[in-house]
């Protein structure tokens, strides 16, 4: 009957379809697991100096994320930028972005840290960053994509608070 052979095609459809998608989920547990030891064996590195590692890097800026590096210069707590809706222990606050400026005249975007909702002006006043030349090591982070239906921040002016960090955002308001 014409019903029997339609319904064995699509039978046979759908176990060809269900053996292929098996075969991907295959496929993206090996890329995923090649991406966690990549990941941890970057985290578990030791630092290495900012320059070289972007330098290294040329225009790839993807390559060194997650990497740990050591910048040093010195913090510029006048252009700082506060990233909106940060939650630290069930408390709504903000992290503080804060350019730390090194010897060639470019700077590194440093996160400081979270501050409460009350610390809404910049410079953060209620927690200062070191005055002087400091040496910070953290990991290299790029800039953070913007979801489909995430916030947007306008495309011009001189922002103090933001939605997420954006480096060619936050670039667009620096001298340096």
């Amino acid at each position: 009957a014409p019903r029997w052979i339609v319904a064995h095609v699509v039978v046979v459809a759908l176990a060809i379809l269900f053996i292929n998608l098996g075969f991907w989920q295959l496929r993206r547990l090996e890329e995923r697991q090649l991406e966690n030891t990549v990941g941890e064996s970057r985290v578990e590195a030791e630092p290495v100096d900012i320059g070289l590692l972007l330098d290294s890097a040329g225009e790839d800026w993807e390559s060194p994320a997650f990497r740990r590096a050591i910048a040093t210069g010195i913090f510029q707590p006048d252009d700082e930028v506060l990233v909106r809706s940060q939650i630290h222990q069930g408390v709504a606050g903000f992290h503080v972005i804060t350019p730390l400026l090194g010897e060639r005249g470019t700077a590194v975007l440093v996160n400081r840290g979270w501050v409460p909702l009350d610390a809404d002006e910049v410079p953060v006043t209620a927690a200062p960053p070191p005055e002087g030349p400091v040496a910070v090591t953290g990991w290299l982070r790029p800039t953070q994509a913007r979801g489909a239906l995430g916030p947007s921040d306008p495309d011009d002016g001189r922002l103090v608070a933001m939605s997420r960090v954006d480096i060619d955002r936050i670039q667009q308001q620096l001298p340096y």
